[in-house]
């Protein structure tokens, strides 16, 4: 029962709408009960349904219909979020969006304009994730969810030792990944890093 209402509660308000149509509907279907059992109707000219099938049917029927709905219902919901210092910047873009049960991670810096010296490739290696990592966090998923990432870098021969850090943030299988070689980045950042995560189904115990 706790898992079904923590289930529940994670449904975005659109789904949770639509299923509750779906029970009024079917709550609505039973009233067929109060038909005389020998209605029927109609079958192949041989054979007749009884009020009983006849619910049955239509609450079959209820269920391909809420399908595309339920579908159609988790894409449109969205949830933005965004890190302590694009809040305070106001800055024109999301750190990262939830749309149903995908995440779409901004293009990510270790580096605060704020911070005064300079830092080691690892050191801001370990800034950056650390950036993502609070961002998939706020979406309620792990780092093992992403899916995809890129990495933008102006300098490949840190390529080992980002490669060194990034690897701590994952386990077992990592995901699908590109590292690009540019010329600079905002804020004299060594690294951008951008990604997609995708919920996984809880396995029910």
């Amino acid at each position: 029962m706790n898992y079904q209402r923590n289930a529940w509660r994670e449904w975005s308000p659109e789904i949770r709408g639509v299923l509750r149509i779906v029970v009024a509907c079917c709550s609505c279907s039973t009233g067929a009960r109060s038909l005389s059992a020998s209605a029927t109707l109609p079958c192949d000219g041989n054979r007749s349904i009884g009020a009983p099938a006849m619910m049955k049917y239509r609450s079959l029927i209820a269920l391909l219909l809420v399908v595309p709905c339920l579908a159609f219902a988790q894409q449109s919901g969205r949830t933005y979020f965004n890190s302590p210092l694009a809040q305070q910047r106001h800055l024109p873009f999301s750190s990262g969006v939830l749309v149903g049960n995908t995440l779409y991670i901004a293009g990510t810096t270790g580096v605060d304009p704020n911070t005064k010296g300079a830092v080691s490739a690892v050191e801001e290696a370990r800034l950056v994730m650390n950036q993502v990592r609070r961002v998939v966090k706020q979406s309620g998923m792990t780092m093992d969810d992403i899916v995809s990432v890129q990495v933008f870098c102006t300098d490949l021969r840190d390529y080992a030792a980002f490669n060194s850090v990034y690897e701590t943030y994952f386990h077992g299988h990592y995901p699908a990944r590109t590292f690009i070689g540019v010329a600079s980045l905002l804020f004299g950042a060594r690294y951008e890093v951008n990604g997609i995560a995708v919920r996984r189904a809880k396995s029910v115990r």
